[in-house]
């Protein structure tokens, strides 16, 4: 569980079990209010990373 501790301007700080980190404002929902907590969710994209590769492997074969 993250605390949305406050807003600095276009940021907002969070807190997690006692350490304070900042991420872009926008990143929030519009809902988003100080003193709410809120559930963080991170997943892998495996299309976007497969596509990304190729697109370096493509780079690099221009270069070699």
């Amino acid at each position: 569980m993250l605390i949305l501790e406050r807003f600095e301007g276009d940021w907002a700080i969070l807190e997690h079990e006692g350490t304070i980190f900042q991420i872009p404002a926008a990143l929030l929902p519009a809902k988003a209010k100080e003193g709410m907590c809120l559930q963080l969710s991170i997943e892998v994209d495996d299309g976007a990373t497969e596509a990304r590769a190729a697109e370096i492997h493509k780079i690099f074969d221009q270069f070699f």
